[in-house]
């Protein structure tokens, strides 16, 4: 690790691959996991005094990989994420694999609402950087809120398995599995968000997004997933909201009507 003037680039190397952490102040430790067919391959954490970004080149044994991701934790006034989880891989392996992909945060104090919304997003496109691709190729993205601020939302010491990755440990807030199948074309894009989970603001709360793509031999997929946290609409703000909404619907037909 080398110490410049208000920056800190953190270098980490490990089982064949290597990751840059790029530098800003943080609070705690950003984690991530990859797991080839169920296989714990490589750890990265960035730790403290760092930033809390991944980027750079994973190599597995049956699989390459580019990986971008960012958490904003403690998060902001508007929005607490894990954001742009961004991977290309490609199955470098003999016959079909699994790439699972695990990223976790703690620390999370926003946004300042008495209940928070977890929305999950992603977007996939198969085939890509000459990669080719199969309708038995799969992608699976899920994010989780733990209230107890627990990292990889597990009560487990340590995560050696993508199994334990979000299970029922306390405080643990799922959102629905995005679930992503290959049409068989090259450069084919799908994208969907699960459905809102609102859950009560704690003290402080941990987020964890989590990635599986099964590919066949020599196919490659890139995956963009969202994991974010926003407030919710304060009541009277609502109220407002809903109010406004029958005078704003008589000016539309008013401006119609002089059109």
């Amino acid at each position: 690790m080398t110490l410049m003037t208000r920056k800190v680039v953190a270098f980490a190397v490990l089982a064949g691959a290597a990751l840059v952490a790029a530098a800003r102040p943080a609070r705690a430790d950003f984690v991530l996991k990859v797991f080839d067919d169920g296989v714990l391959t490589n750890t990265f954490s960035v730790p403290s005094g760092t930033a809390e970004i991944f980027t750079g080149t994973v190599v597995t044994p049956d699989f390459t990989l580019t990986v971008d991701a960012r958490s904003n934790s403690p998060g902001s006034a508007t929005i607490g994420n894990i954001k742009n989880v961004t991977i290309s891989a490609k199955n470098t392996g003999v016959g079909s694999h699994t790439l699972s992909l695990a990223l976790t945060d703690q620390g999370f104090n926003n946004p300042p609402s008495p209940t928070l919304i977890l929305r999950s997003s992603a977007t996939v496109s198969w085939g890509v950087d000459g990669d080719t691709t199969a309708n038995t190729d799969k992608v699976a993205f899920t994010s989780y809120v733990n209230t107890n601020n627990k990292l990889f939302d597990s009560d487990a010491a340590t995560v050696t398995t993508p199994g334990q990755v979000g299970n029922a440990a306390a405080g643990n807030n799922p959102s629905a599995t995005l679930n992503f199948a290959s049409p068989g074309v090259i450069g084919a894009v799908a994208s969907g968000q699960a459905p809102d989970v609102i859950f009560p603001k704690p003290g402080m709360y941990s987020l964890t997004s989590e990635l599986d793509v099964t590919v066949g031999q020599g196919n490659g997929v890139s995956v963009t997933g969202n994991t974010n946290v926003f407030p919710t609409p304060e009541p009277g703000s609502l109220a407002l909201l809903l109010a406004g909404a029958p005078a704003a619907l008589a000016w539309a037909r008013r401006r119609k009507a002089r059109a």
